[in-house]
């Protein structure tokens, strides 16, 4: 490749030089004929003549200086205006805000003045969001900031010269025409092989590169031709290591995208759960056909044993267990201390591996790699073939380890749910027999208490009767000493006749037997006759009973109300001894009411608030208590409101009182005697 002088000629330039000078010749000697010639009619026209020349050069250079958006800088520039501006003597500024301010000597009358508006320059907020390029002059806005008032005297007219008249560039003068000629001439010239020179590089700019540039002359456009064909020769070498790049890049791409498309096939297989060694072979076969290896192994790295377990295998053949093949200890250390794709020594025919497939040729080509999840060992994986790996299958490899590293770990999580699972349910089965076991019991139990409970209110009742026929003397007349013995007989008969009934509504609730028989009935009479039953409680107690009630009716079973309101205001003046006992009705709601049993006794503590309605517990236990009773009062009151459609909550502080509130519907349209839930499940 050749390279031309750096150097351009001048001929062309000279040249057109020439006809320039020979131009500026002939209107130079134009012009002074004219001078001599012509003159101007007034001193006036002159003045005006140099103030309009000047205007517009004026107001562009103030509206330069008025963007600045400083005073100073502003009137500086004006001062510099009035002291470089030939027959400008002073400016006068009138501001749009009315100020007004004088650059310059004042006017005089001989002066000429001239008005020009002053423009600032705005750009329009479109223009700023939407184009980043200059901005041009149609997206911007102009408005008046000043009217300019410019006067002066040209200074040819302080010693009476004569400037050109205005009709000097009017003149029909035949000398333009000889200079119009020679311009024009020159200007072919150059058209021609400028024309010459534009094809050339139109060929070079749409990559004909074949065509060699050349234009005679020996002037600037032949220079021009040379230096392009310079640089035609370079883009044509560039253009032939540009095309050997592309198909090297082609051909790397086409080995990109075959590895590409084995990952793909290969990462389809994983795509299905992973819930046995099934689903984990498959993946192992398609990692064996994309990488066109003989022998795969997958080991997962079982962390409760210390011991790497083979979970699928390909190439040992079909009727090898994967479970069969033992994990080399040396193998997996190397892999467990090492990142990357690791090259293995070759794994002979005597090698356990090769002896449980039953494979007796030797495996030359061989890559490990471990099997890391979120930093933890998962296991390692081995391929092996007939000839060594190249590169590719080495970095398919790497992205296979990836993926199968997320498999291993699943496949570990799923075996450890399913070997808990296995637990829980053997767990499961157990705990159903022991519910089952207990229900019978239960079952047993509540008959059994049921039964007893019935055979012993017969002999009870029989005690009873006996006692108050020999207290009314019907067998004949007792002593006062005997009578006093009857009356301890009759009434310890009586509190064990109470519990046994207690025992037994207990029983046939448990059973799911509970009875309740609906009527419409007016609640504040049901608690006046509670209040009524528990007032012989009151007399050792200083205190009476109060109540705060309102007249509503409610459909429900009165009996079973009055009994659960016994049963509370029976606790209630039992562990009050001094203070104050007294039932408060809720404002009835529409669908809905409620009754309060407050007291001022000893409290309940929080450990016994979560159990006191279970049946048999209560708050004092054991031999020594200071109350009598079994504890089923509230056990049975709390399954009479659940029968009811209602409950019954607590709250008690230690040492202040409690309060037991009973809430019960307005309304019951309909209830069964299984409604009513058991011990056990209304204690929870």
């Amino acid at each position: 490749m050749t390279t031309s002088t750096l150097n351009p000629p001048r001929r062309l330039g000279r040249m057109m030089a020439f006809a320039a000078i020979v131009a500026a010749g002939i209107s130079v000697w134009k012009a002074t004929e004219l001078r001599q010639r012509d003159h101007v009619d007034t001193v006036a026209h002159a003045d005006r003549l140099a103030l309009e020349r000047a205007s517009t050069r004026i107001a562009a250079r103030l509206e330069t200086a008025l963007a600045v958006g400083e005073a100073d800088f502003f009137s500086n520039q004006a001062q510099n205006i009035v002291d470089e501006e030939v027959g400008v003597d002073g400016i006068e500024i009138s501001w749009a805000n009315g100020t007004s301010q004088t650059i310059g000597r004042g006017i005089t009358e001989p002066d000429q003045q001239l008005h020009v508006p002053l423009f600032t320059t705005e750009i329009s907020a479109s223009a700023i969001l939407l184009d980043t390029a200059p901005i041009g002059s149609a997206q911007r806005h102009r408005k008046t900031a000043a009217e300019l008032a410019i006067y002066g005297r040209h200074p040819s007219m302080l010693d009476e010269a004569h400037p050109l008249p205005t009709s000097f560039y009017t003149h029909d003068l035949p000398w333009w025409a000889l200079a119009a000629l020679l311009v024009l001439g020159a200007a072919y010239v150059m058209e021609r092989r400028l024309s010459r020179l534009s094809s050339a590089i139109v060929r070079v700019v749409s990559a004909d590169y074949e065509a060699p540039i050349r234009i005679p002359g020996g002037d600037e456009v032949s220079w021009m031709s040379d230096q392009l064909d310079d640089l035609r020769m370079i883009l044509q070498e560039q253009f032939e290591r540009v095309k050997d790049r592309n198909e090297s890049l082609q051909k790397h791409l086409a080995t990109k995208n075959a590895l590409l498309q084995k990952s793909a096939e290969f990462s389809s297989a994983l795509v299905s759960p992973l819930d046995s060694s099934a689903g984990l072979r498959a993946s192992a076969r398609a990692l064996a056909d994309a990488s066109d290896a003989d022998v795969v192994l997958v080991f997962r790295h079982a962390s409760d044993r210390g011991v790497d377990i083979c979970i699928a295998s390909i190439g040992l053949g079909e009727a090898v267990d994967p479970s069969a093949v033992a994990s080399d200890v040396s193998i997996a250390e190397e892999l467990r201390s090492s990142e990357g794709v690791k090259r293995l020594s070759a794994l002979k025919p005597n090698h356990k591996w090769m002896r449980a497939g039953g494979r007796n040729i030797p495996l030359y080509g061989h890559l490990g790699m471990a099997l890391r999840y979120r930093d933890k060992h998962q296991g390692y994986l081995i391929l092996a073939r007939n000839q060594p790996f190249g590169g590719s299958s080495e970095q398919l490899v790497v992205r296979a380890t990836r993926l199968l590293s997320i498999a291993v770990a699943n496949f570990t999580a799923y075996e450890q749910a399913r070997s808990l699972t296995d637990v829980l349910q053997h767990k499961n089965r157990q705990l159903m027999e022991q519910r089952d076991d207990l229900e019978a019991a239960n079952r047993l139990q509540s008959q059994f208490t049921a039964t007893i409970s019935h055979e012993l209110r017969t002999p009870l009742n029989a005690i009873v009767g006996y006692g108050e026929l020999l207290s009314d003397e019907v067998y004949g007349p007792i002593q006062p000493p005997q009578r006093e013995a009857l009356a301890g007989m009759m009434q310890a008969g009586s509190h064990l006749l109470a519990m046994v009934n207690q025992v037994l509504e207990l029983s046939v609730a448990d059973a799911g037997q509970l009875s309740i028989q609906l009527r419409t009935v007016a609640l504040d009479e049901v608690v006046r006759e509670a209040l009524l039953m528990v007032d012989p409680l009151c007399r050792d107690r200083p205190y009476v009973i109060s109540a705060e009630l309102f007249e509503v009716s409610v459909k429900t079973d009165p009996e079973r109300v009055h009994q659960v309101l016994v049963n509370l205001l029976n606790n209630a003046i039992k562990f009050t001894t001094t203070g104050s006992v007294k039932v408060i009705m809720g404002r009835p709601s529409a669908d809905s009411i409620s009754l309060t049993v407050a007291d001022t006794g000893q409290g309940i503590a929080p450990e016994e608030q979560q159990v006191i309605f279970q049946a048999f517990r209560q708050a004092e236990q054991g031999y020594n208590r200071s109350h009598d009773g079994v504890g089923l009062g509230l056990a049975i009151s709390q399954q009479i409101a659940h029968a009811l459609g209602g409950t019954i909550k607590l709250e008690s502080t230690l040492g202040v009182g409690s309060n037991f509130t009973l809430s019960l519907p307005r309304s019951i349209e309909s209830t069964s005697p299984t409604t009513a839930p058991s011990s056990s499940q209304a204690a929870a």
